[in-house]
């Protein structure tokens, strides 16, 4: 990737993880409808609702057409923050890009990552019948060179975990799916088999969900 001059040192090898873990045993009874949300939306979580939602159905097609014949289950979510923590250390046609395709359209960095804080925290705590979660963590190999305002950012917009790893230490693997698997309540206990040369940042974001169907479907069917 291209990378922010202020924000990184150099052009790194990026390995992003997109996780998701789906529980549908909730509390007995169908939940209660939600009518209104508990805050107004501001102009820019607005926008990135919409970017969102044409990010993710793009995001289907892609992946659909490269599995034929399954089903295919994505989260848009999980890649777009994702994205949206990487985009923190892009510039120039790289960056221009990213926020194409995120939807993200001529925001600032500052508008960009307040609209993801804010509308992650809206949504983990909307629906008290809901037990979700959002963990965001970054990577760093040991001794490349990432400037602090990068980490910073994640930290502060993404509540990312942020550290230094030694990629080709026997026990780099083995930390990251322990973090993977605390994230979403052992659902997934792994996400990698290990690096590969060149790799630098590992950017993960993982999402647990646990609810009730409102509208329950016969198991016989």
């Amino acid at each position: 990737m291209t990378t922010h001059p202020r924000q990184a040192a150099c052009p790194v090898a990026l390995l992003a993880a997109l996780l998701v873990a789906c529980d549908a045993g909730g509390p007995a009874g169908p939940p209660q409808a939600l009518t209104a949300l508990p805050r107004p939306l501001s102009a820019t979580e607005s926008e990135a609702l919409a970017g969102s939602a044409n990010f993710g159905l793009g995001l289907l097609r892609e992946t659909s057409a490269g599995a034929p014949g399954r089903n295919v289950v994505v989260s848009p979510l999980s890649a777009s923050m994702a994205l949206g923590m990487a985009l923190n250390g892009a510039a120039a046609a790289t960056r221009d890009s990213m926020r194409a395709v995120l939807g993200w359209g001529n925001r600032s960095d500052d508008e960009i990552n307040a609209a993801y804080k804010g509308l992650a925290t809206l949504l983990v705590s909307l629906d008290p019948q809901v037990r979700f979660t959002s963990a965001n963590a970054v990577w760093i190999n040991q001794g490349f060179p990432v400037l602090s305002p990068f980490v910073q950012v994640n930290r502060d917009a993404f509540g990312a975990q942020v550290a230094n790893l030694d990629f080709t230490s026997g026990s780099a693997v083995g930390t990251v799916n322990r973090w993977v698997s605390g994230a979403t309540s052992g659902r997934i206990p792994s996400i990698i088999d290990g690096f590969q040369s060149g790799d630098e940042l590992l950017l993960v974001n993982a999402l647990w969900f646990k609810g009730s169907w409102r509208d329950r479907f016969d198991p016989a069917n």
